[in-house]
């Protein structure tokens, strides 16, 4: 009952109740309340915003933080064996007791800059951030966007980008990039440093990969 009430004010409130299609109209992620402030070459971009130099791209730039809510007391690997420190969220992914579980947790793609969630953005974990939830909802959100500069930030993308773009190819066309065009840099959170190698910690900060702000949600 409380998931059907909630399912129908976020109708309501996305307007579907002005369409004379109703709610068997709804397409993908138009119930999502978009950021405002984020680049859209459809709502807040000039006409040229394209031809840009490459040394100011970095003002149409999508920041995203990626994360999830799980638990986990599980120790097997993904299929890529981390080269850096031992992650709970890339450790502990096939291991849990999930019997008779739907789902063990949630994973969500946001805007990193100013916390609005993106569109088709959330998803359940079955046991844990596998790399095939997290590819999934990464892709599902950023496939419409039309921009060629990402800046992704999640707490194991050190480990999480390795072999992305090949898994990629394993999804729907519609999901597909073409990344060679685009400019994607993938990052980890100041706060998850730490408990990551040197490497990890020199390459993967924010701070020196110019040109870009501190932020205030999942990046700075």
């Amino acid at each position: 009952m409380a998931r059907q009430w909630r399912h129908l004010k976020v109708l309501k409130r996305s307007g579907r109740g002005h369409d004379p299609a109703g709610v068997a109209e709804t397409k993908e992620g138009s119930c999502a309340v978009l950021c405002p402030a984020c680049p859209d070459p459809e709502r807040n971009l000039p006409v040229d915003w394209e031809e840009i130099s490459k040394f100011k791209r970095f003002l149409y730039a999508l920041f995203l933080a990626i994360d999830a809510n799980f638990r986990s007391y599980s120790q097997e690997l993904y299929f890529w064996k981390s080269s850096c420190s031992s992650h709970n969220a890339v450790n502990m992914a096939d291991t849990k007791s999930s019997k008779g579980l739907a789902a063990t947790g949630v994973g969500t793609v946001e805007c990193a800059r100013h916390n609005f969630k993106r569109p088709c953005r959330t998803g359940d974990l079955q046991v844990s951030e596998k790399y095939v939830n997290m590819d999934y909802m990464f892709f599902s959100t950023v496939r419409s966007t039309g921009l060629k500069v990402l800046k992704v930030s999640y707490d194991i993308a050190c480990q999480w980008h390795k072999g992305l773009w090949g898994r990629m190819e394993n999804l729907p066309e519609g999901f597909q990039l073409d990344h060679e065009a685009m400019d994607v840099t993938f990052l980890v959170p100041k706060f998850h440093l730490p408990a990551h190698i040197t490497a990890c910690q020199i390459y993967r900060i924010v701070p020196v990969v110019s040109p870009l702000s501190y932020s205030e949600c999942g990046i700075g």
